[in-house]
């Protein structure tokens, strides 16, 4: 078996300043957004992955948020089980597939909730293709 391992940062915000500029939220709010697991009722991140390989099994929560220390940001990480290693296609396939689901699908959906529960503002990275970042090892 392999562990798939994703992670996705996420952008949090209280809206805008009297300048217009974006108002983040402060590091002390952020660490306190970490270990909040998502997991609702329609289904399994892994459900919605359809990317060619072998089938995705879950491994815990669908997503997990997690405050990092070292870059003091909110981060999004998901585990899944495959049987094999994926080959280089598969992986790349998988990875346009779940940052399609984490821009437009279940994250938007995700970050759409979080955002009503904790009265401010998630998104994901505008810029950056991929916004999420991949490993997978042997467990």
């Amino acid at each position: 078996m392999y562990r798939i391992t994703a992670v996705t940062p996420l952008v949090v915000s209280s809206g805008f300043d009297a300048d217009g500029k974006i108002s983040y939220v402060p590091k002390e709010f952020l660490r306190t957004l970490g270990g909040i697991e998502y997991d609702p009722d329609f289904g399994y991140l892994a459900e919605f992955i359809e990317y060619g390989g072998p089938p995705l099994q879950k491994e815990g929560p669908s997503i997990s948020l997690v405050f990092d220390s070292v870059s003091e940001c909110l981060l999004a990480k998901s585990y899944f089980l495959v049987e094999r290693q994926l080959s280089e296609p598969e992986i790349q396939r998988f990875m346009c597939e779940y940052d399609g689901q984490m821009s437009d699908g279940f994250g938007e959906i995700m970050v759409q909730d979080f955002s009503e529960r904790y009265n401010v503002e998630f998104d994901l990275p505008y810029a950056k293709e991929p916004k999420s970042t991949f490993t997978q090892e042997p467990c």
